[in-house]
């Protein structure tokens, strides 16, 4: 009678184990993976190059500034050249080293404007492009959107896998208004 019940016991543990094992199966299936190509998706993303353009405009009037500076001091300096030290008149050296050090400052000012204004677009364009990508990912179902951008992080894909064009038209839809 013990051994019969053994038996049961042992018949059910594995029944049981064997429904868990089958429910789990088709009731849990894992999310997919899917990775993109970083570079492609951030330089083809429309929000980048609009703010491209507006950075480079931006530094185009500063350098049209710039160089009108610079062409006075050239100008200034071609006058100078020609003549001994001790014949320019004091107020007109002056005159000279007040342009000049007006110059260097703005050409600093600028400098550091331009890498502010770079990183910042860029803070903004990866800001939104993790946004949208996140959007994706929990639209399409995917447990994990991973992105490959060649320094090794990720150093095999199945092409399958590959969504940056699926990507790339869903975040620039996105950001045109086309996609909800």
């Amino acid at each position: 009678m013990m051994r019969r019940n053994l038996i049961v016991v042992i018949v059910a543990v594995l029944l049981s184990t064997a429904v868990s094992v089958l429910v789990g199966k088709y009731t849990f299936k894992a999310k997919p993976v899917a990775w993109v190509e970083l570079p492609k998706v951030f330089n083809d993303f429309e929000y980048k190059k609009e703010l491209e353009k507006k950075y480079l405009k931006s530094e185009e009037v500063r350098k049209k500034i710039l160089d009108s500076l610079e062409l006075e001091l050239q100008i200034m300096y071609k006058q100078f050249e020609s003549k001994n030290e001790k014949d320019i008149p004091d107020d007109v050296k002056a005159q000279f080293q007040v342009k000049r050090e007006n110059y260097l400052r703005k050409k600093n000012q600028y400098d550091e404007e331009n890498s502010q204004m770079k990183a910042d677009f860029n803070s903004q364009i990866y800001k939104q492009l993790s946004q949208y990508t996140k959007d994706y990912g929990k639209e399409k179902g995917y447990s994990v959107v991973l992105g490959a951008e060649g320094s090794g992080v990720i150093l095999y894909g199945d092409d399958e896998n590959n969504v940056t064009e699926e990507v790339l038209n869903y975040i620039n839809n996105k950001y045109k208004g086309l996609t909800k």
